[in-house]
């Protein structure tokens, strides 16, 4: 590893300049390649023990700062073979085998290397038959990973640190910690656990606010009315198939966010199906946008929503008597109105949008009429001007082209 680093084009300046303990100034780096001028920006992170290793401050205030290995650059598509390609890597996506490869290697663009390879990865793209032989390998990968809401890897949840990996046998680390007596070891791992759990519940607080936040803002709290219509989301549809199916006609709300709804193509299907799941029907200007109990059944709603509605009233009465949900003429009557006073203020809101395009309508013609005033008062002098200069160059003309004709031959003659 050594000959190796001293030899890349990289890392080779630095391990000469740490060997020699020379201050370089920054007019001397400038003539490197970006990866040595960035490695020798975190200079006094670089240290020396035999190789160059990079020290790694974590993020998480438990842990104790960790040492990666400056990854020659012919090495780095052995590595990522390692931790992404072998049996006990489980191909995992971007996210996590970059925090994978970070916790014992580093080199300069590491991130976008992984991208291109995992990219470039046939297996990613290829089913995956015997997948029943890898449940072992593929959960000691999963127990080895960090977990997005704890912040920590299983392993380091249950046992308190992290089990080696075939990769880290190969490329180990310094250990400059001493050992310790067995009492004194228990001690420290009681409360490094107990810090651990601490950090770990905080943070699955926060991203559990954090997931009811993304849930909130995509829900929209608008209740539907008894005898609406709605669509339900299918449980299960393919990727070109639309998610939603219906429409079913609402019959009763159970709870703020459960509705009994019914299918009216078919006789007495009831489903219960949570508020998320609802979509309302979005009907055009020539139909009706609920169903009441008045309308409930008619010709007109038997021809606006075919297969939708009933177009008997006999079977409304069966369902109301059957399933015990008929629509109260309570209900109904405060339905209609609601009705008739949103369609009252429907009524007046037009009158005024009127006389506000009338009144629109007259100031435009006003304002018209005074710009082709303002116009013609402009115009009119440069008229004027016009036949004054066309009276001056007829007389001109008549003097020089017919002397003859003009005023002082006939006062010489």
């Amino acid at each position: 590893m050594k000959e190796l680093q001293k030899k890349d084009n990289d890392i080779g300046p630095l391990f000469t300049w740490k060997e020699s303990k020379e201050t370089t100034t920054r007019e001397q780096v400038a003539r490197f390649s970006p990866a040595t001028r960035k490695y020798w920006h975190n200079w006094n992170n670089i240290i020396m023990d035999g190789v160059l290793y990079q020290r790694l401050i974590p993020n998480n205030p438990t842990d104790v700062p960790k040492m990666q290995l400056l990854v020659p650059e012919i090495l780095r598509s052995e590595i990522l073979t390692l931790c992404h390609d072998s049996i006990f890597s489980a191909h995992f996506e971007i996210k996590k085998t970059t925090m994978k490869i970070k916790e014992h290697f580093h080199w300069y663009r590491m991130r976008e290397d992984i991208k291109q390879h995992i990219r470039q990865c046939p297996s990613c793209y290829e089913n995956k038959r015997k997948w029943d032989f890898y449940i072992p390998i593929l959960m000691s990968k999963y127990r080895s990973t960090v977990h997005p809401s704890t912040g920590f890897s299983p392993n380091k949840l249950m046992l308190g640190r992290e089990v080696n990996l075939p990769h880290e046998l190969l490329y180990p680390l310094p250990r400059h910690n001493a050992q310790k007596p067995v009492n004194e070891y228990v001690d420290d791992m009681r409360v490094h656990m107990e810090e651990i759990y601490h950090v770990a519940r905080e943070n699955l607080k926060q991203s559990g606010e954090k997931q009811k936040r993304d849930h909130d803002t995509r829900i929209i709290d608008k209740p539907f009315l008894v005898g609406s219509l709605v669509f339900k989301k299918k449980p299960f549809f393919k990727k070109l198939e639309c998610p939603w199916s219906g429409p079913f006609v609402v019959i009763k709300q159970l709870s703020p966010v459960v509705y009994q709804i019914r299918d009216s193509r078919k006789s007495f299907n009831i489903h219960f199906d949570n508020f998320d799941n609802l979509r309302a029907y979005e009907s055009s200007k020539n139909t009706v946008p609920y169903v009441t109990w008045g309308n409930l059944g008619t010709e007109d709603l038997a021809i606006n929503y075919p297969g939708i509605v009933f177009d008997v009233q006999e079977e409304v009465v069966e369902i109301t008597i059957d399933t015990e949900t008929s629509i109260q003429t309570k209900d109904a009557e405060t339905q209609t109105d609601q009705v008739e006073d949103f369609e009252k203020q429907l009524k007046d809101q037009r009158k005024e949008v009127l006389k506000l395009r009338e009144e629109a309508n007259f100031w435009k013609s006003k304002v018209l009429a005074m710009r082709r005033q303002a116009e013609e008062e402009i115009t009119q002098p440069s008229l004027q001007k016009k036949r004054k200069l066309g009276k001056e160059n007829r007389k001109i003309k008549s003097v020089v082209f017919f002397p003859y004709k003009s005023p002082i031959n006939k006062l010489y003659k």
